[in-house]
């Protein structure tokens, strides 16, 4: 994460896939000073088989203090959300696409995605071929840049932010970042 010239901290997204198992990771941390000094850390993984979202799980911190502690868990149709000791079901159907999953996929087939966080499903809106919108109620908003199915690059933009993520790979034989 680059802020005016100087690394200010950075973002992994993985995906692993191993037989009818597909994990995805995001893990990210931040320092840096707007109006005030902030650091923040985010982890949060998701847990697909055979296309439908069985686990995901949402952590975040902001200056030492958590912020989101949350678990998903798909059991006999129905999604048990934990939060500490509260927990509950959700009533959003079957998910099959959430907001990690479109870091690597186009979401071709499907005009909702499932926010983690909000814990709900969201509109996906098709923008021109390969770009996808995503509205948050607090009139936030992802667009999401695919290339031939892809991810290309990721634009968030909020009411004191604008962000825009670009996929590099890292070439695991000299650790060296390659924009692609």
């Amino acid at each position: 994460i680059i802020n005016k010239n100087k690394c200010v901290g950075y973002v992994i997204v993985e995906k692993k896939m191993n037989a009818s198992v597909t994990t995805y990771n995001i893990n990210s941390e931040v320092e840096t000073r707007l109006v005030l000094r902030f650091k923040a850390k985010g982890k949060e993984q998701s847990v697909y088989r055979n296309d439908t979202l069985i686990y995901s799980s949402i952590y975040r911190k902001l200056n030492n203090k958590v912020k989101i502690n949350q678990t998903l868990k798909l059991s006999k149709g129905v999604y048990a959300a934990t939060n500490g000791e509260h927990k509950s079901n959700l009533d959003v159907g079957i998910i099959t696409c959430n907001l990690v999953m479109m870091f690597f996929e186009e979401p071709q087939n499907t005009n909702k995605v499932y926010s983690d966080k909000l814990k709900k499903n969201l509109k996906v809106l098709k923008i021109n071929p390969g770009v996808y919108k995503v509205m948050f109620p607090n009139k936030s908003y992802t667009v999401f840049h695919y290339k031939n199915g892809l991810i290309s690059h990721i634009e968030a933009v909020g009411s004191f932010y604008k962000v825009k993520l670009i996929k590099q790979q890292r070439n695991t034989y000299n650790n060296e970042i390659k924009s692609l």
